[in-house]
């Protein structure tokens, strides 16, 4: 179940209660303590999350993944300081460490697999680019934005690699 859609249906008796004792509590195993905390920190968390990864997918993911790291670790959790804090520093490692991922492991989109006749969804329509070369069929470019000087040089390209292929070869 998402943390985040969460919605409070009876006031609980926790409301009233300080953060200590329903920290203690959760130490002890009280579910029902537990989703209090989350339930006052899940929107605070989600913001921090959101600002540092803008990205709504990934920071509810590490809303919860937070909540998760601190429940696992709650026994570390020194009660004599102040919990949102640490809750806080939980949350904001995690989104650095996602940050660094992306860095380093950046997103590569899967290649188009076009069949013949067809053109891709959000990209250009297809265009004879071997007119020069007497070919009739649609060559469909790749979904990517190049300036006008990388068009023209791409174009050229491809009428070369046509001209050179395989397939007129054996004609």
């Amino acid at each position: 179940m998402c943390i985040l859609r969460l919605r409070r249906e009876k006031r609980s008796v926790y409301r009233v209660q300080d953060e200590v004792s329903l920290l203690r509590a959760s130490l002890e195993g009280d579910t029902e303590a537990w989703g209090e905390i989350v339930t006052r920190y899940k929107e605070a968390i989600f913001g921090l999350c959101l600002g540092f990864l803008r990205n709504r997918a990934d920071a509810e993911d590490l809303t919860h993944d937070t909540f998760i790291r601190a429940y696992l670790n709650l026994r570390r959790y020194r009660l004599d300081k102040k919990f949102s804090t640490w809750l806080f520093t939980i949350a904001s490692n995690l989104c650095r460490n996602r940050l660094r991922y992306r860095r380093y492991h950046p997103v590569v989109a899967p290649p188009l697999q076009i069949e013949e006749g067809t053109t891709p969804r959000g990209s250009w329509r297809g265009r004879t680019v071997a007119r020069g070369c007497g070919r009739s069929s649609t060559v469909f470019p790749m979904v990517i934005e190049l300036r006008s000087s990388c068009a023209t040089t791409t174009t050229s390209r491809t009428r070369r690699s046509l001209r050179s292929s395989p397939s007129r070869r054996g004609r």
